[in-house]
């Protein structure tokens, strides 16, 4: 039951976190990706701890993003979770990829609530496939929210999301071009491959 409790706090800070993400100028440039898209805009079934996205702002830009929506989730995690500490962490930040730790302790409580998101910067030229989804209209989101495990009042963050297509391929070439296999990418592959 705890592991559970756990997950679903978890999951919950992802989409606080996308919610304020896609509510800032400027995310119309930040393409959401992975597992964890999978996971909340196709009705994926398949937990997965972090949020990657890809872009192709320069660091700069984009931190200024992250710290623009650092408040606005500080606040949004004390709705949701009660009074507590947020804290952010950029590490990593390359000419690759930039990568973010948010964590949120609610007061009183010895756990913490982490997520990690990850911004791989695009190749010039490279633009892949996505569509446009309003956060609080996906299903499990929508579903979330009605039961009252999710508070994102007056919510209308668009998330632009890869098609299933792109992270199909992006899956298939991260088993290329790792040195070793890991079983998630197996499973969202069939994952999409059955959902058709």
């Amino acid at each position: 039951m705890f592991k559970k409790k756990k997950v679903r706090k978890s999951e919950a800070l992802q989409l606080i976190l996308l919610d304020n993400l896609y509510a800032q100028s400027g995310s119309e440039h930040i393409i959401f990706q992975g597992g964890t898209a999978l996971r909340w805009v196709y009705s994926g079934m398949r937990f997965s701890e972090d949020l990657d996205f890809v872009t192709h702002l320069q660091a700069g830009d984009l931190e200024k993003i992250l710290s623009k929506m650092f408040q606005n989730t500080k606040n949004a995690c004390t709705a949701q979770f009660g009074p507590g500490q947020a804290e952010y962490k950029i590490k990593g930040v390359r000419k690759q990829a930039t990568k973010m730790f948010f964590i949120y302790r609610p007061e009183g409580q010895r756990e913490r609530i982490a997520v990690k998101l990850k911004f791989e910067t695009l190749k010039a030229g490279h633009d892949p496939e996505f569509d446009k989804y309003i956060l609080r209209d996906l299903p499990l989101v929508a579903g979330m929210v009605t039961g009252g495990e999710l508070v994102i009042p007056y919510s209308s963050s668009i998330v632009l999301a890869e098609t299933p297509e792109e992270i199909l391929s992006d899956k298939i070439r991260a088993i290329y071009e790792r040195k070793f296999l890991k079983g998630r990418d197996i499973y969202d592959i069939w994952w999409i491959y059955v959902r058709k």
